[in-house]
């Protein structure tokens, strides 16, 4: 791959050929605000990652770099535009908690650009049918991530954009609700959404975040736990060579195991000519008994 020469905020800089401006942007330190940006696949719908690029406004996430480029990521006109799409996204946007609101990146950037965040109205209309997931469709700004995380990335082909014109929405199936729809409850969609809209059913803050490796079975996917007071509260996939980001219903709904009082922290031995089989509501010390980790 060729390399080219650009003007990256009145300094030069190399390119690789065929990048985009975002990633050229990033490689060099430089944070351009996304929201519909899905690394691999090209999407480009929401705008908020404009950039002014030889005196006109391009989006940065799909704009290949070419020589002689004269790039400004936060120009006095790049500055306006950007506050004038979160105006327009904040038109109709709305959160039911303050935990969907922190998981939004539109108020995240309206405080930055000196905005008001959307505001928090607790009654909104949502789709709660899930047993895992719940969708605020007032949160969604159709930033169409959830589509290709669902039907591109994962190959599950459950989400997608129905209607027209005004009435243009994110739906599952045949536009049904989403706890009646063929969702495998991978949990890709939430993990993409940038605005809450998707979210974990209780989901809040963590204290700190903990990657590991899934628990179940042997493909070794990586894991992000987020933790608080000492209890693992929710899940997300973390990027290892197995899963790239992904995971299993297991992988990312399965977790509260950990959290069980009924968890063995010890290994357990079969008594003495107690044969094999269910328990069948025996207490567990009736069959087992408690052993150290050590070799004798």
């Amino acid at each position: 791959m060729g390399m080219v020469k650009v003007v990256l905020n009145g300094k030069e800089v190399e390119a690789l050929e065929g990048e985009t401006i975002l990633n050229l942007a990033r490689r060099y330190g430089i944070e351009i605000p996304t929201l519909c940006y899905y690394e691999g696949f090209a999407n480009g719908s929401c705008r908020i990652c404009v950039v002014e690029v030889n005196g006109r406004l391009m989006p940065s996430c799909i704009t290949k770099v070419s020589e002689g480029m004269k790039i400004e990521t936060e120009s006095a006109r790049v500055t306006e535009a950007r506050k004038t799409l979160l105006r327009l996204l904040l038109k109709n946007h709305t959160h039911r908690s303050k935990e969907e609101q922190m998981r939004c990146r539109v108020c995240e950037y309206a405080v930055k650009y000196g905005l008001e965040p959307a505001p928090v109205i607790p009654d909104v209309k949502v789709d709660d049918t899930h047993p895992a997931i719940v969708f605020n469709p007032s949160a969604c700004v159709m930033c169409r991530k959830c589509v290709i995380a669902c039907d591109i990335d994962q190959n599950n082909d459950v989400i997608a954009v129905i209607g027209r014109g005004s009435g243009t929405r994110v739906g599952f199936d045949l536009d049904t609700s989403m706890g009646m729809s063929s969702c495998v409850s991978c949990g890709a969609c939430v993990d993409a959404c940038p605005t809450g809209a998707l979210m974990e059913k209780g989901w809040v803050p963590a204290d700190k975040v903990v990657e590991t490796t899934c628990p179940y079975c042997g493909t070794g996917c990586q894991v992000e736990y987020g933790v608080k007071d000492g209890r693992v509260i929710w899940a997300r996939g973390a990027y290892g060579p197995a899963n790239e980001g992904k995971l299993c219903v297991k992988g990312k709904f399965g977790y509260h195991y950990v959290n069980s009082p009924e968890r063995l922290t010890k290994p357990l031995i079969r008594r003495p000519n107690v044969p094999k089989g269910p328990l069948n509501g025996r207490p567990i010390h009736e069959v087992f008994r408690e052993a150290t980790w050590m070799r004798p």
